[in-house]
């Protein structure tokens, strides 16, 4: 419109010349056109501005006819959002009357949005499944094992890189002698493995009583007043924290000890390993190849990764070749185990032979002796997967010192894994029930501190699950 306006202005400016013309030319040029006078000129202009006009009015109704055209389309619109509505509303009214009664209604819009979701995944959509908890029939035990491939799994690999590396011999299975057949040279200078510390040395006084004056403080006092008291019984949390003076100091100074192919592990693994026992006996394997439903953690165990405390992050069988752990048998004993892969033989140190017999024995250790081997021949690779397909056996040595006043089988069972990780035997002398209260006392003053540890730590089991 202001654009026809602007052409309409400028072309009365043309056919109007300015003041400035002389009206003796306007006459003339009337004079010379005797056809054409002022009226016709009026003529002209009124028909000019006419068409004009006439266009002017045809743009303003085709915009009102296209605005009245928009607003249509946009009201058959709301129209149709609103029937959508009404049809949801009233397919929402018949779930809510074929519900069952006492459904909620938090309930009923579930059922409703799973039914949506469900049309949609019909069209390419979003499925959305709303489960109810009561109404659920998940199979736990195959939860668990899948749980277990991905650990399986990176065992297995961590078990093949570790295997392609070149093995080295430990020190005790090298030989002294260097050279060819013709000549042998005694290396000199081999360092010395094992024995580097006194297991029964008297307890340091600083040590000692740095202990007794926290213990005074501390919240702690009956943790160690049972550490300290003889016939008093260990429970696991003592067996375990005796072990981590063990575990670290193996790990900063593994020449003390006869090797450095060794680790040691607190009670949590055989406990766990016999209430699993049972479990794993009547588990089916997996049918992916993936063995049967270990106990909680043992893939953690397998690489090192238990116990974490002073983690030795090495694997069974290529790094380790012996295995010392705490066991409870009949729920009131406690036995040093010593796990030999090398020979494929438990052996038991017991300082009450009379209080299991050896069938009784047996069945505490069976759990280990079946499952490791099966762990080892799952996760191991080549040649060496033949050597673990039979159970380990065992033996319980008995020309070991005894503790002839009950209650300090744990006190036993703990210096019977120290003196032969260290590579001393077992002296009876130092080893019995009248310097009990020493070794009780230094092994208090040792953990304190070493490790800190005062008996009031939550014991953290990570490697459980949620349907453990």
């Amino acid at each position: 419109m202001m654009t026809e306006a602007g052409q309409m202005v400028r072309s009365l400016k043309t056919v109007s010349p300015s003041r400035t013309q002389s009206d003796a030319k306007s006459r003339k040029k009337a004079r010379e056109s005797p056809g054409l006078d002022v009226e016709t000129m009026k003529g002209e202009i009124v028909r000019w501005l006419t068409g004009l006009s006439s266009n002017m009015v045809g743009a303003v109704e085709k915009m009102v006819r296209e605005a009245k055209k928009d607003s249509a389309e946009e009201s058959k619109g709301d129209e149709s959002d609103e029937s959508k509505g009404d049809e949801s509303r009233a397919e929402e009214s018949k779930a809510a009357e074929t519900a069952p009664k006492g459904m909620t209604t938090r309930a009923k819009a579930r059922d409703t949005q799973a039914t949506m979701s469900e049309s949609e995944n019909e069209n390419g959509g979003i499925s959305v499944v709303v489960v109810d908890k009561e109404q659920s029939h998940i199979d736990y035990g195959s939860v668990k094992k899948l749980k277990q491939v991905g650990k399986l799994r990176a065992a297995h690999i961590v078990a093949r890189a570790k295997s392609e590396r070149q093995r080295r011999l430990a020190a005790t299975q090298q030989s002294p002698f260097d050279g060819n057949s013709t000549a042998k040279v005694i290396i000199p200078n081999q360092p010395k493995q094992g024995q580097g510390y006194n297991p029964f040395a008297n307890p340091d006084r600083q040590k000692n009583s740095a202990l007794l004056n926290w213990k005074v403080k501390g919240s702690s006092s009956h943790w160690f007043y049972i550490l300290l008291t003889p016939t008093k019984w260990l429970i696991d949390t003592h067996m375990d924290a005796s072990i981590n003076p063990l575990r670290l100091r193996c790990t900063k100074h593994p020449e003390w000890f006869r090797s450095n192919r060794i680790c040691m592990l607190d009670a949590v693994f055989t406990q766990m390993w016999t209430a699993k026992y049972s479990e794993f006996l009547v588990s089916p394997a997996n049918p992916d190849g993936s063995g049967k439903l270990l106990p909680p953690g043992a893939l953690d165990y397998y690489t090192g990764e238990e116990p974490a405390y002073s983690r030795s992050n090495k694997t069974w069988a290529l790094e380790i070749d012996d295995i010392y752990a705490p066991l409870l048998v009949k729920n009131g004993h406690w036995v040093a185990c010593w796990i030999s892969i090398p020979r494929r033989r438990i052996v038991i140190w017991d300082s009450d032979l009379a209080y299991a017999t050896d069938a009784e024995i047996a069945k505490a250790v069976k759990p280990i002796a079946h499952m490791l081997p099966y762990m080892l021949h799952m996760l191991s690779t080549g040649a060496e997967r033949e050597l673990y397909t039979v159970d380990f056996t065992h033996e319980r040595e008995s020309e070991v010192p005894q503790n002839k006043q009950s209650g300090d089988c744990g006190v036993y069972c703990l210096k019977y894994i120290e003196c032969h990780a260290l590579g001393i035997s077992f002296p009876p002398h130092e080893l019995c029930d009248k310097k009990i209260k020493t070794t009780r006392s230094q092994m208090a003053s040792e953990i304190f501190d070493e490790t800190r540890i005062n008996g009031t730590e939550k014991r953290d089991y990570k490697h459980l699950g949620l349907y453990d």
